[in-house]
């Protein structure tokens, strides 16, 4: 069996956003193919945390500070990421009174006491595999030698973070980290493999790193709860159609969600039998249960698990207009076999193939077209939600997902004799 190390200061065990959502899918993947697994933790752990790591059997290496500068930059850290995002409708930008803190650079994240805790749980666990969980941690491999580590390192980029900061900069939001394309070239440079979320940012990869092996890897689901065959609680004839969308609260996620109230929902949509119900922590930057001011917006806060969200909808919709890497809520939809209006940003990641088993729009007279399609046709909806379920069963499969990584694993010996994914 071979020995992993994942470096990560994501709480990814709770699967609440695209990012963790994809750190733990990736993470078992791993594991069916033969690696045990330890989880070095770059920030504190809560006491809910640590309960949920003990009853899933996740290892975990807690870095200590080892001083009190530590508390101050975690602090920093957790602003940044909104974990005390304010509910408002503007921008925190236009609040009076309020100042920002700086983005976070790549010097954020070297911490003093790290490399050397590294070096020592790298002794300890003689790990095969280093997987970083984005580029941020790549700075600890400079603890050994060029050309003397112990083992393969590994980063999962989820994003190339330089395109992402300039998308949001074209929309005027902030972004949660300053970095130049040299920096994260340069960074990304330290690493054996670099895993890219789709095509075009592959591609984007190879350019920046010719000398590192870049693969390809999307987004496979937990596949226990798999849903095989459309079977969505009864409802009442004159019941409304229920849209939902469901995201974490970032910048991305509010833009998309307010374009959609503002531009949509309140041109017409709303005055139809149907329901927006919107969850994960995006719901929680909503002022209000109904934050449009019609009674038929409701706002779900986090739900666990997925299913018990998506089986409350009949439509899903994903109107994020910028950003980068794939996007989570849209694979989540196939998997789910919820009809999806979409906009061209958020197909990122999907074939030609696969686009045309959704609808996708690119204005508001478009998207609120294609909403009232799906409202109007129950028909058309089981009809989409069977060639979505077919896409997901091939190529958004683990086979098809995984393929790529598996092929670099074997050819490094670090497969199990099957190399097949689960």
């Amino acid at each position: 069996m071979n020995t992993l190390l994942l470096v990560t200061d994501q709480p990814f065990w709770r699967r609440e956003n695209g990012s963790q959502q994809r750190s733990w899918a990736l993470l078992q993947f791993l594991k069916s193919q033969g690696f045990r697994a330890t989880c070095f933790y770059m920030v504190p752990l809560t006491d809910s945390d640590i309960l949920a790591t003990r009853e899933l059997g996740l290892q975990i290496v807690a870095f200590d500070p080892n001083g009190s500068w530590f508390a101050k930059r975690v602090q920093r850290i957790a602003n940044m990421f909104g974990r005390r995002r304010r509910k408002a409708k503007r921008p925190a930008s236009q609040a009076a009174g309020v100042s920002k803190s700086p983005p976070a650079t790549l010097q954020t994240y070297r911490w003093p006491a790290a490399p050397a805790q590294f070096q020592k749980l790298v002794a300890r666990l003689h790990p095969d595999l280093v997987l970083c969980n984005y580029v941020i941690w790549g700075n600890l491999l400079e603890a050994f030698p060029s050309g003397q580590r112990p083992f393969l390192a590994v980063v999962d980029t989820q994003d190339v973070l330089h395109q992402r900061q300039q998308s949001f900069s074209r929309y005027g939001a902030d972004h949660w980290i300053e970095i130049t394309r040299d920096e994260e070239a340069q960074t990304l440079g330290l690493f054996d493999l670099i895993l890219a979320a789709q095509a075009d940012e592959a591609k984007t990869l190879r350019a920046m790193v010719p000398e590192v092996d870049v693969v390809q890897v999307g987004h496979d689901h937990d596949r226990h709860a798999r849903p095989d065959v459309i079977d969505p609680p009864r409802r009442l004839p004159d019941a409304p159609v229920r849209i939902g969308m469901i995201g974490s609260g970032n910048a991305a996620n509010r833009d998309g969600l307010r374009w959609f109230i503002d531009e949509v929902w309140n041109n017409g949509l709303s005055a139809q039998n149907v329901e927006l119900l919107v969850a994960g922590s995006l719901s929680s930057e909503m002022d209000g249960p109904t934050d449009s001011g019609a009674p038929q917006v409701r706002c779900l806060g986090v739900v666990q698990p997925l299913d018990a969200f998506y089986d409350q909808v009949d439509v899903v919709i994903n109107p994020i207009r910028f950003g980068s890497g794939i996007k989570i809520k849209t694979i989540e939809a196939f998997r789910f076999g919820k009809p999806l209006v979409v906009h061209p940003h958020s197909t990122q990641g999907l074939s030609e193939a696969a686009k045309e088993a959704v609808l996708v729009a690119d204005t508001a007279a478009e998207f609120s077209a294609a909403c009232q399609r799906l409202v109007d046709s129950a028909a058309m909806r089981r009809e989409m939600s069977q060639r979505m379920l077919q896409f997901d069963r091939t190529e958004l499969s683990a086979k098809s997902v995984y393929s790529d990584l598996v092929a670099w694993l074997r050819e490094h010996d670090l497969c199990l004799a099957s190399g097949r994914p689960a």
